[in-house]
């Protein structure tokens, strides 16, 4: 032992470290049996993975976003994409008239039908029933027989998958609510497919009415219901498809809007909600996104406007001359004096944002003698690459 010499700070801190290391055993032993090592770190875990995903989010909303706006500039301008969808949704898809296709969800595969009608029987051939939808392959569309009218327009992408919306099955009116900016940027997306040409549409009319944008001080929506009501045709005579868009509708609106839905069956009005009438919804969130249980359809509208200003960017350009898919143009759609430069990038709405009263008709507007016109074309022209992600802020 004489070669061995403890001193007593030695044996205190040997002493001190047996201490610690029991009372640590026993600690967490007692903490295994109140609370669970397994569940302490999934929660620790989870908490780590949500603060990453938070911080990841802006990241994916700018990736999902410019991809919504390749996707729509893509599909939509693609030579063969209208043709099959008026084959599609136009077709005699059934026999039975209360059951027709009111929506289209296509993606780069495959097409779902949304279907109307409480009975719905089987699909024919090449259709098949998957989850309430009745899909078939694209490939198997190119033999249906021929189309019957439709109006489709695109409303929103999410995951490479485009939805549109058939018009002509709505009934009078769709409403589209929610915070002013979403609203106003997708009906103003919506008016400009149909001047434009994007929608899948024959024979259409189109009006915008004022309260939609502010720089485009067009006619009142009442002013413009109380002339059709006025001069409507008789009802066994030929009548064409009219789409008549604006902003919030006033009393008086919502009181013709009642009245045209019985006496105008080929008029359809796309307003920002609230309306309490007979109606399809849309309803939009701050984001762009639409949820509409109602309809079975959910997507994102936030791509749907730079994805339509950049198609009818790419027809302007002398470089990349647009190509209609079956010969010959169809005639554009009645354009009732509007700029369509006016429908892109629209800003936050408000009734009185024209200046004027919900009764008077604003003057037509020249487009070319307009410098604020031109100022805010080349706005909407650049605004792919400069704003990706307003409409989701």
């Amino acid at each position: 032992m004489s070669g061995l010499h403890l001193d007593r700070g030695t044996v205190i801190a040997v002493v001190t470290v047996v201490e610690f290391v029991v009372l640590l055993f026993f600690a967490a032993r007692s903490f295994s049996r109140r609370w669970g090592w397994r569940r302490v770190f999934g929660r620790a875990g989870g908490y780590v993975r949500s603060v990453f995903a938070d911080l990841a989010q802006p990241f994916r909303q700018i990736h999902r976003f410019r991809r919504g706006v390749r996707r729509i500039s893509g599909e939509m301008s693609g030579p063969d994409t209208a043709r099959m969808l008026r084959t599609a949704i136009g077709g005699d898809v059934t026999a039975d008239p209360d059951c027709r296709p009111y929506a289209v969800e296509m993606n780069s595969s495959k097409l779902r039908l949304a279907m109307t009608g409480f009975t719905r029987p089987e699909p024919a051939a090449p259709w098949r029933a998957q989850d309430g939808r009745w899909v078939a392959a694209r490939r198997d569309l190119a033999d249906l027989p021929s189309p019957q009218p439709v109006c489709l327009v695109a409303i929103g992408v999410e995951s490479d998958t485009i939805t549109l919306l058939d018009l002509l099955a709505a009934p009078g009116v769709v409403e589209v609510s929610g915070p002013d900016r979403p609203v106003a940027a997708l009906i103003s997306a919506i008016a400009a497919q149909l001047y434009s040409g994007l929608a899948v549409a024959e024979d259409v009319e189109v009006i915008v009415a004022s309260g939609l944008h502010p720089r485009f001080p067009g006619p009142s929506l009442a002013s413009v219901l109380r002339d059709r009501l006025e001069r409507a045709p008789a009802p066994d005579a030929p009548q064409r498809l009219t789409v008549l868009l604006g902003g919030r509708p006033d009393r008086d609106a919502r009181e013709l809007l009642a009245a045209a839905g019985t006496r105008l069956p080929h008029l359809r009005v796309v307003v920002a909600g609230p309306y309490a009438g007979r109606r399809w919804r849309l309803p939009v969130s701050a984001s762009g996104r639409i949820d509409a249980p109602e309809l079975g359809l959910f997507t994102d509208s936030s791509p749907l406007e730079h994805g339509v200003a950049r198609i009818i960017r790419r027809r302007r350009s002398p470089l990349t001359p647009f190509t209609p898919p079956d010969g010959p143009a169809p005639e554009p759609p009645q354009r009732d004096g509007t700029d369509l430069d006016d429908l892109l990038e629209p800003e936050p709405f408000s009734p009185q944002a024209t200046g004027r009263s919900a009764g008077d008709a604003a003057p037509h507007r020249d487009p070319a003698d307009s410098a604020a016109t031109a100022d805010f074309a080349a706005t909407a022209e650049t605004a792919v690459e400069t704003q990706p992600v307003d409409s989701r802020t």
